[in-house]
């Protein structure tokens, strides 16, 4: 490329997990000696750089977002789907709502929704459709599923008969565990075109899977916060590519390594959570939604107050 364009300056700009790798890239020596580097934080990763490389510069913005939420459009996602991290694809913070917010908003998805029916500030508030032990096959399907309450019912149809103005959608802990991530991922998109189709013009986030612990990621693989994050970027790109918006909770919900964070563990297991990891995944929806006219007036801080 040098040859070819003599005339321009070449630079590289990198996410510090890739950073802390540099070292396994071919010829990596060249490139950090000749090339100037930037390099963008990420969750559990620090910027160690040597002091012979002062060409190198940590970067203390935040990750590029593919969002711009400064003027007051409906839909505002311009993004190539093709990201390889989930968290370029999310939307960001933009101000913030009241809890009044959740009235007209449905929570679909298995126990982890379930929290949304039990805990303040969504609990008799929020509508919430999410079945113990389920996942988007079995929705497909119409299975009966457990509700909150423990009633049993069939769940497309009890899904299908709602009125929400605002859909959260959140599957893959049950799945990943019974499932290929194919098998997954292909059922979890024919679940979303099924929705879509339903609830036409209906904004549809599709929730990022929540983090483990580390101990549970070590007693089931496939609930290893590295292989979820993985995961997490398929389902990005899967929301973005169908219209719909993707909404990174993990940032809500993970430590600095990326796992569950401890006061947020549940009693019984290393997945679900307790009361003040749901208010502050509530918390953290409230103050990342996309503009729109029916949102205004829930606005109690940001550029559209």
């Amino acid at each position: 490329m040098e040859a070819s364009y003599p005339d321009r300056e070449f630079y590289f700009i990198m996410g510090a997990d890739n950073w802390k790798y540099i070292t396994r890239w071919v010829e990596y020596e060249a490139i950090i000696s000749n090339y100037p580097i930037f390099i963008y934080p990420r969750k559990g990763f620090d910027v160690e750089i040597p002091a012979q490389y002062p060409h190198i510069k940590p970067e203390a913005a935040a990750p590029v977002q593919a969002w711009n939420t400064e003027v007051p459009v409906e839909r505002t996602l311009e993004s190539d789907v093709t990201a390889s991290d989930s968290r370029l694809l999310a939307v960001p913070a933009n101000g913030r709502l009241s809890t009044e917010y959740f009235r007209t908003a449905l929570f679909i998805g298995d126990s982890l929704s379930q929290g949304f029916a039990l805990y303040a500030p969504t609990r008799d508030v929020a509508t919430v459709c999410a079945y113990k032990s389920t996942s988007p096959n079995q929705v497909l399907q119409n299975f009966v599923g457990q509700r909150p309450d423990g009633s049993r019912i069939e769940m497309w149809d009890d899904i299908k008969v709602q009125s929400p103005s605002n859909i959260y959608v959140l599957y893959g802990t049950n799945a990943l565990i019974s499932q290929s991530d194919e098998a997954f991922l292909k059922y979890y998109s024919d679940l979303l075109d099924k929705l879509r189709e339903r609830f036409a013009g209906v904004p549809i986030y599709v929730q990022s899977i929540t983090p483990t612990t580390a101990e549970q990621g070590v007693k089931q693989p496939p609930l290893e916060n590295g292989h979820i994050r993985l995961i997490n970027n398929a389902i990005a790109k899967l929301a973005v590519s169908k219209g719909l918006y993707y909404l990174d909770a993990q940032e809500a919900l993970a430590d600095a390594d990326g796992n569950l964070r401890g006061d947020y563990v549940g009693t019984y297991d290393g997945i679900h959570m307790n009361p003040t990891g749901y208010a502050a995944w509530a918390d953290y929806i409230l103050t990342h939604t996309v503009y729109s006219d029916y949102n205004k007036q829930f606005v109690t801080e940001g550029p559209y107050a």
